[in-house]
């Protein structure tokens, strides 16, 4: 059971679902590009979230216990920006730089503005973040929950259900996420329109909670979130049947509104058209201040500030193996070297795509079994994990073949974006495998690499390399 809201936050709610959809068409309209359409879709969803749930320190966003909040469907950045602008985070003037060339409020999420978790925008990402960071966490015994709005078109993604059965067989009971199902993507209806039932079933077979709601009503999004916070050993989806232009009558679910601006002479209207179907006056902000997290003993815990780790090669207990005259493959010089690091950082996690006993990450696995992830045979996932993790001040290591890293190439390029320091360690490169054919062989992956910004790659060419 769910209590009924007062009319008092129920007034509040709808002020601070008002003013997001104006602001977002504001900035939208301002920058003469942008999403509002999609924004005015989860508005009331959004509102919700950060005007009454989310509990977060909002003057120290990098608190480990604050609730984490990932705009998977990043086109909608601007609602984000709308929602700190109302908690008095930024001013108006900063809110209308959005996608100027030197501001902070880019066109999708990235953390050059703070309060960004990560970089999205590139679909089906979002959700194998948010497992990470719930996954941390869960590690960290933290009690802060990871939200995450995912769209339906970016639903068919496979990534998205890469993420979805990990997060299920790790029973991540801290992550909630909200399906904005409205209906309709860039050029056309997504593959089940406002069929909720067919999201809901397959969420269902991936083994989360599920809870069908309109995203238009203030007290069913309240009740859902409600419920959301006590269930146990699954993790939670709620999928919210909206509207696309939410609160225009002539464009509210019609086609062909995607990624269209609101002309500067329209503006006027339109927010006038707003306050009499939402019977209220746009304000500059909302009075409300998110509840803070449960207050920590900061030095129990690992730090979350990623330092230089420090280890004497000379002293490695696995020294011996590493004679000159010894011979011993780069991968097992590698996972022994992974090991030894797991001695000296308890931030080091290690995450793997069912090889580990061919990267020789298995080594790691057996003595620092918490610190292990195992993310099975899907590389993209392993990746947005991992990128999850180092969001949270994690160090991640994430091996497996070279070749296969081809395949999470997009999430290696997001994570550069976003400025996540990864460690991808890919074994088996180059013709060098021979009998196993060229499906095996990593030959692109220095390239690959490369493009990446600030990128560094190690060739482990000899023993001495692969440790360090």
């Amino acid at each position: 059971m769910t209590s009924k809201l007062n009319l008092e936050k129920i007034n509040l709610l709808n002020q601070a679902a008002l003013n997001l959809r104006i602001d977002s068409i504001k900035a939208t309209t301002a920058s003469k590009s942008g999403h509002p359409t999609t924004c005015m879709a989860i508005a009331d969803l959004m509102s919700v979230i950060f005007f009454d749930f989310i509990k977060y320190d909002i003057n120290t966003p990098e608190n480990p216990n604050n609730d984490r909040f990932i705009l998977s469907v990043g086109h909608a950045a601007p609602i984000i920006y709308a929602a700190y602008k109302n908690l008095g985070v930024i001013t108006e003037k900063e809110l209308l730089t959005l996608r100027d060339f030197d501001s902070v409020l880019e066109g999708h999420p990235t953390p050059r503005f703070k309060y960004n978790e990560a970089a999205t925008g590139s679909l089906g990402q979002g959700l194998g973040i948010a497992v990470g960071m719930a996954i941390n966490a869960k590690h960290d015994k933290l009690d802060y929950k990871t939200y995450v709005i995912i769209g339906d078109g970016e639903a068919a993604e496979g990534s998205v259900w890469e993420a979805a059965e990990l997060a299920s067989h790790y029973k991540l009971d801290n992550l909630i996420a909200i399906l904005n199902c409205n209906r309709l993507g860039q050029s056309g209806e997504s593959i089940h329109g406002h069929d909720v039932n067919k999201f809901a079933n397959k969420f269902e077979a991936f083994g989360f909670k599920v809870f069908i709601i309109n995203g238009h009503d203030i007290q069913e999004i309240y009740n859902a979130l409600s419920q959301a916070q006590k269930v146990q050993n699954q993790p939670v989806i709620i999928i919210a049947k909206t509207l696309k232009g939410s609160g225009l009558k002539e464009i509210e679910n019609k086609n062909n509104y995607h990624g269209k601006p609101f002309k500067q002479e329209e503006l006027n209207n339109i927010i006038k058209e707003l306050e009499n179907n939402f019977g209220l006056k746009y304000t500059e902000k909302i009075n409300h201040t998110p509840y803070l997290p449960e207050k920590l003993n900061i030095n129990n815990l690992n730090n979350n500030k990623n330092v230089n780790i420090k280890i004497n090669l000379e002293q490695d207990i696995n020294n011996q193996l590493f004679d000159k005259s010894e011979k011993l493959a780069t991968r097992k010089a590698f996972g022994l070297a992974l090991e030894a690091l797991g001695q000296v950082n308890k931030n080091i996690f290690a995450l793997d795509a069912d090889v580990q006993n061919s990267t020789y990450t298995e080594y790691f696995a057996k003595k620092y079994p918490a610190n292990f992830v195992q993310c099975f045979i899907a590389e993209q996932n392993m990746i947005s994990v991992a990128t999850g993790l180092q969001a949270r001040g994690k160090i991640p290591f994430a091996a497996t073949f070279g070749a296969f890293f081809t395949r999470a190439f997009d999430q290696i390029r997001m994570a550069g974006i976003g400025r996540n320091a990864l460690r991808l360690c890919g074994s088996h490169c180059g013709v060098s495998i021979g009998q196993d054919g060229p499906s095996q062989m990593a030959l692109e992956d220095i390239a690959m690499f490369r493009a990446i910004p600030e990128s560094i790659v190690l060739l482990g060419q000899i023993l001495t390399t692969a440790k360090l």
